[in-house]
């Protein structure tokens, strides 16, 4: 499970058979980081990436 702000990275040429990776972005596919992670956790993933890129502010 992928939580990103924004998605930088496409994971689509990993094969299947290594596993399933679902890319979410914040806030297209889910409102806020919050929902992302209680929505990672209901569905039983192994591992989780939350993520947010933010530029140097100068």
């Amino acid at each position: 499970m992928s939580y990103e702000t924004p998605i930088e990275y496409l994971y689509d040429s990993i094969p299947k058979a290594l596993g399933t990776i679902s890319q979410s972005e914040i806030p297209t596919h889910l409102p806020n980081f919050v929902k992302a992670t209680r929505n990672a956790l209901g569905r039983k993933s192994r591992i989780i990436l939350i993520r947010e890129s933010r530029d140097l502010m100068v």
